[in-house]
């Protein structure tokens, strides 16, 4: 799968009604121990704590008119589904977020509380994702894939644009 550029900037530009500009800190603990400047993009400043809600705000905002129509779904082990629940919630759509029984009754909780369908499907994420699969095909439920979805990579994309504009001289980003 290949993501154009041009739809970075694009999902950059149709997201900021939802999703924060976090700012860029230096961290000077960090930059002493490495003889380095380090600074750090604080995405927990986020409604949901985390990135992933650029993408899945993206994600959902692209949708069509039919699509709209339709409940999205989603796996996820806690941050993705909690972007998803967030996001289409904030467009009136329903999100139902399937998790595996391992995921952190925490975790379960916050993407509950976003007013999601949760539900609990099996022992690991790959017993999850079945489910999640049964549901676009059985109900006809849209898909909003944590990793492998154009609009959702667009949407983290978002990201790496933020951090040239605040620091142009970066020549090093790392992204665990």
């Amino acid at each position: 799968m290949k993501i154009l550029p041009l739809e970075i900037y694009q999902a950059k530009k149709r997201i900021p009604p939802y999703v924060t500009r976090t700012p860029l800190v230096i961290t000077h603990k960090l930059s002493d121990q490495y003889n380095s400047e380090i600074w750090c993009e604080l995405e927990t400043m986020q409604p949901t704590g985390a990135f992933k809600l650029s993408g899945a705000t993206n994600a959902i905002l692209r949708l069509n008119e039919d699509h709209r129509k339709h409940e999205v779904v989603a796996t996820s082990t806690r941050k993705h589904g909690r972007g998803v629940a967030y996001a289409a919630r904030e467009q009136g759509i329903l999100a139902v977020i399937c998790l595996s029984s391992l995921v952190p009754k925490n975790k379960v909780e916050a993407i509950k509380s976003l007013g999601s369908d949760l539900r609990i499907a099996g022992s690991s994420q790959d017993e999850a994702e079945a489910k999640v699969i049964r549901l676009t095909e059985e109900e006809g439920l849209i898909l909003i894939s944590t990793f492998d979805h154009p609009d959702v990579i667009a949407g983290q994309g978002r990201i790496g644009l933020e951090l040239l504009e605040d620091f142009p001289e970066l020549n090093c980003a790392v992204v665990p």
